[in-house]
């Protein structure tokens, strides 16, 4: 509690975030999302909560602590405790960091201002806008993390590696394909989605040089593209029988009209079990 409390009141902005992440229980968490999903240790944190659904345990930790903080100020049973909050609050009214400035400075920033001023009349309600709030401004976090723009000058280029994954992952919920029952075959989709594959645009990340963007070219074709995800999945002709079949399996006639960036969108943000099969 001091080490939270001590890092809540030093951080400036998202305090909430900013005083959880990287916590030792924030990494078991992650190590926990990247084990369920099959993926390796260099997979996007971002990606892979944002395909689970999964928000961060730190939400039920403040819950607890605010529903302990407002049953302190209902529970005249104990005098010691009774004078313990007296005394934080003591802390609190002289500019002194402490347990109190903690609770307030969480539920100011979540503009929770009734739970503050007056935590003895809150109930069920108040918990669960406490509960709704602290989700939407994790979600809202995720969101600007996915469609960050890492632009480089010199090749004109985002090379935020989610730029791919921000085109079809708009909304932060449990991906209806990870209920496939097949572990390895909704593995290797994730991998895909999520960029931990090892297609030429992410290999080429960790070569010595790392390779300029530009030139991390198909070696399984000769049209000169960059290997990423919607050249693996629309282009390359390597894989044209593979498509050809799957595109037959899709049944639907609309689909052929689209451009090529819209297929390969429509295909990773389809949600029926069925096609994500095939």
């Amino acid at each position: 509690m001091f080490d939270v409390t001590s890092r809540i009141t030093k951080s400036k902005n998202n305090v909430i975030f900013n005083v959880f992440q990287n916590s030792k229980i924030d990494k078991f968490n992650t190590q926990f999302n990247k084990y369920v999903l099959g993926v390796g240790k260099k997979a996007s944190n971002w990606a892979v909560v944002g395909e689970l659904g999964r928000y961060p345990l730190y939400i039920d930790i403040i819950i607890s602590l605010i529903k302990y903080w407002i049953h302190l100020h209902d529970d005249t049973s104990s005098p010691i405790l009774r004078a313990a909050l007296d005394e934080n609050y003591g802390m609190f009214q002289s500019d002194q960091h402490c347990w109190v400035t903690c609770i307030h400075i969480i539920l100011k920033e979540l503009n929770l201002l009734k739970i503050v001023y007056s935590p003895i009349s809150c109930g069920n309600k108040e918990i669960n806008e406490l509960k709704h709030r602290l989700k939407d401004n994790f979600a809202q976090i995720w969101k600007t993390n996915i469609n960050l723009v890492k632009f480089n000058n010199t090749t004109n280029r985002n090379e935020n590696k989610l730029r791919t994954y921000s085109k079809f992952k708009t909304i932060f919920k449990q991906e209806e394909y990870l209920n496939i029952k097949d572990f390895k075959m909704h593995s290797i989709l994730t991998r895909f989605r999520i960029s931990a594959h090892k297609l030429e645009i992410e290999t080429g990340r960790y070569t010595t040089p790392k390779t300029p963007l530009e030139n991390r070219l198909c070696k399984q074709c000769n049209l000169s593209e960059i290997e990423d995800e919607e050249h693996f999945l629309i282009n390359c002709p390597k894989y044209s029988l593979h498509r050809k079949e799957l595109f037959r399996k899709l049944n639907n006639s609309n689909f052929n009209e689209l451009n090529n960036m819209n297929k390969f969108v429509w295909l990773l943000s389809n949600e029926d079990i069925y096609i994500c099969e095939c």
